[in-house]
């Protein structure tokens, strides 16, 4: 009975929160969750847009790390804070004078700071002032990320999807999808697949993607990097091979070892290798050519 009454208030409260946001010029779905009324500052001609499902939580019973309420505020009229479907935050700070965008099941953890403008600018006739600002650059955060408390995410920063970006960091550049930022200065890692995390192989195709080529390497010198390495890790050796050894004259080659490379070849390039073609090859270069085609 009593936690029946105590759910009736609580979707009161909730419905006055959510009037109260109308009045200033917030969009706000009956679908949102506004657990205590956050503080909000709306410049003329700007715009706040809430999502369905989003949740924003002031209240430290419900959250015991936040220590103020939701702030969102806009700073020119330009600007334009989105959170999208199912996400929320919690006791945590939105200044806005460009863009700022929350993806979809995005999780925001308390007295976070989010801020894509400058603040001040510094003259030599007037010393640091705050012509406000025109200078921010827009922030994007992607879907499914999870920021911890206290972190502090500046402006012209994008997080791509799965992120985790730890308590406490100080973010000033982009996180890739499907890796966790700490520190600061902030320190950026690939997260485990089953966090959302990219496979160890998919991460070596991109950091040979990023890698300046030389001017008389072949066109697809860093997919031979990525195949040669991947065989390194197959076959468990201590050396990255060559596109010219001769396999068979490795010291740990064996039948498992073929095993292992056709199976390779099934899974990730869908190539069924014979063992006539084996028989026929000698180098990992005769292999490679062979997939290739």
């Amino acid at each position: 009975m009593i936690a029946t009454i105590r759910y009736k208030i609580f979707r009161f409260l909730t419905h006055l929160c959510r009037l109260r946001l109308r009045m200033k010029g917030v969009k706000v779905p009956v679908s949102c969750i506004i657990n205590k009324m956050p503080y909000v500052r709306k410049f003329r001609g700007s715009c706040i847009i809430l999502g369905e499902n989003v949740t924003l939580t002031s209240n430290p019973r419900h959250n015991p790390l936040t220590e103020h309420p939701v702030s969102l505020r806009t700073l020119t009229p330009d600007a334009c804070i989105e959170m999208k479907n199912n996400s929320g935050m919690s006791g945590s700070t939105i200044i806005c004078s460009n863009k700022v965008t929350i993806g979809e099941y995005t999780i925001i953890g308390a007295n976070t700071l989010i801020y894509d403008s400058d603040g001040h600018t510094f003259t030599p006739e007037r010393g640091w002032n705050t012509p406000r600002l025109r200078s921010g650059r827009p922030i994007y955060i992607g879907n499914k990320c999870f920021i911890g408390t206290r972190c502090i995410i500046l402006g012209g920063v994008t997080i791509g999807d799965c992120c985790v970006i730890s308590a406490g960091t100080v973010l000033t550049c982009d996180v890739p999808s499907g890796h966790k930022a700490y520190g600061n200065p902030s320190i950026i890692e690939p997260l485990p697949k089953v966090l959302g995390g990219i496979s160890e192989r998919k991460e070596k195709e991109n950091l040979a993607d990023e890698t300046k080529r030389p001017e008389n390497t072949v066109e697809d010198s860093s997919e031979e990097i990525v195949f040669l390495e991947t065989l390194r890790e197959l076959l468990e050796i201590d050396f990255v091979p060559s596109m010219d050894d001769v396999f068979r004259k490795y010291e740990t080659w064996d039948s498992v070892s073929f095993l292992s490379v056709v199976a390779w070849l099934q899974d990730d390039f869908g190539y069924t290798l014979t063992s006539e073609q084996f028989n026929n090859m000698s180098t990992w270069r005769d292999i490679y050519q062979l997939i290739k085609k």
